[in-house]
């Protein structure tokens, strides 16, 4: 039996406000891995979900279909993006940040997995890459596989945080890294 769409906006909510009042976005995976247990045995989300997945399913469901919308609703992606309180920057103000003023997207589209759009300033195009320092392999990965099929320049930026700064030693690598793949790295 699917979630009836009033209880998932409902935990969609809940699990939102959660993350923004614990900083999800800079939190270890331990940590993490602390409060889907406390979701999964709260009577408010796992216990109201039981209802309709099945208890080994619980967990799964709140990670792959809430916590993943999280990250995109941050950055105005996807249709749960109006239930963050705390949002991201948006491409265009990363686009300023990592590149000038001069930079804005193309289009509206923004592609995710990871978070990419097509970014333009006078007669230069790329494909605009970013996301956590974490998750600098994948924006790597995305930008190789891209590069496979078209020389398409790509500029991967990776975001840091007050709560979680970019290290110099973290940039340095991150920089070298790009210097290896044919890749321009910024951070913001």
């Amino acid at each position: 039996m699917a979630v009836p769409e009033d209880v998932v906006e409902k935990i969609f909510r809940r699990l939102f406000q959660d993350a923004d009042a614990v900083g999800w976005t800079n939190l270890a995976d331990k940590q993490r891995s602390k409060h889907y247990e406390q979701w999964v045995e709260s009577p408010e989300v796992g216990q109201v979900l039981l209802k309709y997945i099945a208890q080994d399913r619980v967990r799964v469901w709140i990670k792959d279909r809430v916590m993943k919308e999280y990250t995109r609703a941050r950055y105005g992606v996807g249709k749960y993006s109006g239930f963050v309180a705390q949002t991201n920057l948006d491409p265009s103000e990363l686009l300023s940040r990592a590149l000038g003023p001069s930079w804005e997207q193309e289009g509206d589209k923004i592609e995710i997995k990871p978070f990419r759009v097509a970014a333009v300033s006078g007669d230069r195009r790329v494909r605009f890459c970013w996301g956590a320092g974490k998750d600098f392999k994948h924006l790597v990965w995305a930008a190789l596989e891209g590069r496979a099929v078209s020389d398409e320049e790509w500029v991967l930026c990776v975001v840091g945080s007050f709560e979680k700064p970019t290290t110099v030693e973290e940039k340095r690598k991150n920089e070298r890294i790009g210097e290896l793949c044919g890749l321009l790295v910024k951070h913001v």
